[in-house]
């Protein structure tokens, strides 16, 4: 008995192109003079892309939220009742993934859409030469086989740098994908581009994997799709921390009362300041010059007056003030993150692998599953991190090196940004201030990466909550190893960087 298998089509690529048309104008730009509909087997994909195409064609842009307009207009012109719903249905679910101001890694997809349209383009070829051939036209057949060769050099990714749309899109201002920090650490930092590799130093128990969740709450921030994966931390503590640094919320009790860091200036300490604007009238130190430990009961208060207004005057030191804040509870956890999905989207995914277990393939194919299930195709990876990742049996070395390179070519072949980071070596622990020396196990690591970033930490400023960010190395620009990002933090309530001053190293 013969059975005929019935093999479901995966419609995920179409989805992604027709999402991509209707949101990203460059994508739309890009496939516009080699899209064909006949490319789309879904019918409803090719009905909302050809709306797309011709609302580029007209008005040189996505149609964004305008889509809903055009299919009110066409859904009673002709087009089936199925085909109708599912318009329908499909452009009410991208409303719930897609707020206006939030875009899609366009990149990405369009590579994925320019090997479909190849693949569609030389099955629709292999149909229309078979047809001729069967009838003898020879001619036709061999123009349907040079058509092929002209779509698949359109799509190969080849361009004449003396173009001027190429030359166009050097000095058009477009931040779509781009990420920055905010405050100190993004001005020294500077703006992070998709297909960089970015990774962090430090010695063990200094922060990573702080500084890792916090820049995946800063690209949330700024509309990117972004991806945490876990290499050693239980799903229960990572979760914990998410929200603690979203909430705010550190209380056990609704009782305790939390020391913060705040800016001040050396001049209101020692009372050597002649501003008649200074906000404080009290000194701190005494006789001998010492600060005294913190009470609350102490009528000092900090001044930041000439570092609120760039007087030249200011010297940066710290001190403290206290806060209370509510009991970290079910009931506010929820209002909150609520609030943060209605502003910001669910724009963050998790998950969470058993220790030193996870390799690079485990990662691809979760993140393929991911894409593939709710179309989530993340603008940030970060890997928390690249030292544990399950490696071969050869040479360590070369196993770290091969595992390096395999995460620079992920964020190349996915045009999303990965973030990672690497233990220091033993002697790091030891020191003030991170340089490219401390990297254990493989000095090669720097070579792989588009920014490796150190964080530094003293046993006095980890007392005083304080935290430095400098640049050991950054492929695109020049970088000082002397000049750092000082962040205060308070870990107790989730918060890695609650303000940001810049210093410079003098020693």
């Amino acid at each position: 008995m013969i059975t005929i298998e019935h093999k479901a089509i995966d419609n995920t690529i179409e989805h992604q192109i027709t999402t991509a048309m209707i949101i990203s104008t460059r994508f739309a730009s890009e496939v516009n003079a080699v899209f064909n509909p006949e490319y789309m087997r879904s019918a409803f994909c090719r009905i909302i892309c050809v709306w797309c195409t011709d609302y580029f064609n007209k008005y040189k842009e996505a149609p964004g939220l305008h889509i809903k307009d055009i299919y009110m207009v066409e859904k009673d012109s002709g087009m089936t009742k199925a085909d109708s719903e599912l318009i329908g249905d499909f452009l009410n679910k991208l409303s719930d993934q897609y707020s206006e101001g939030r875009g899609v890694n366009a990149d990405y997809i369009r590579d994925g859409a320019f090997e479909y349209f190849r693949k569609r383009e030389l099955e629709l070829c292999v149909e229309k030469t078979q047809k001729f051939l069967l009838v003898d036209k020879v001619e036709e057949a061999g123009k349907a086989l040079t058509n092929y060769k002209k779509i698949a050099y359109q799509t190969s990714g080849w361009f004449n740098p003396f173009d001027h749309k190429e030359i166009l899109e050097v000095f058009v201002d477009n931040d779509e994908g781009v990420f920055r920090y905010p405050g100190a650490l993004g001005r020294v930092v500077g703006p992070i581009e998709r297909d960089w590799f970015v990774a962090f130093l430090a010695p063990f128990k200094k922060g990573k994997t702080w500084a890792m969740q916090e820049t995946g709450v800063y690209a949330m921030f700024q509309g990117l799709r972004v991806v945490f994966i876990s290499l050693e931390m239980k799903k229960k503590n990572l979760k914990e921390r998410f929200y603690k640094r979203l909430t705010a919320l550190g209380s056990r009790t609704g009782e305790d009362v939390f020391l913060i860091p705040v800016f001040d200036c050396e001049h209101n300490q020692k009372e050597t300041c002649t501003n008649p604007k200074r906000t404080n009238k009290e000194v701190l130190v005494d006789s001998d010059g010492i600060l005294p430990p913190y009470t609350i009961d102490n009528p000092y208060r900090a001044c930041t007056y000439c570092r609120d207004n760039m007087i030249t005057d200011y010297r940066m030191v710290t001190w403290y003030e206290t806060i209370e804040v509510p009991q970290f509870t079910l009931k506010r956890v929820r209002q909150h993150l609520d609030g943060t999905k209605i502003q910001y989207g669910d724009m963050i995914r998790f998950i969470s692998y058993p220790r030193f277990l996870a390799g690079i393939d485990d990662i691809h194919r979760d993140v393929q599953i991911l894409e593939q299930h709710e179309g989530f195709i993340p603008d940030i990876i970060i890997i928390d991190y690249a030292d544990i990742l399950k490696m071969g049996k050869g040479d360590k070395r070369n196993e770290i090196d091969d595992v390096w390179k395999k995460l620079a070519s992920m964020a190349a072949e996915r045009h999303c940004i990965v973030f990672t980071a690497s233990q220091g070596t033993r002697g790091s622990i030891y020191k003030n201030d991170m340089n490219q020396d401390d990297l254990a196990e493989w000095i090669g690591k720097l070579g792989h990466v588009d920014i490796f970033m150190g964080l530094n930490q003293s046993p006095k400023e980890k007392e005083n909550k304080i935290i430095r960010v400098n640049v050991l190395v950054h492929r695109h620009k020049e970088a000082d190893e002397k000049v750092s990002a000082t962040l205060l933090q308070q870990l107790e309530l989730g918060q890695f960087a609650m303000d940001s001053e810049i210093t410079r190293r003098t020693e």
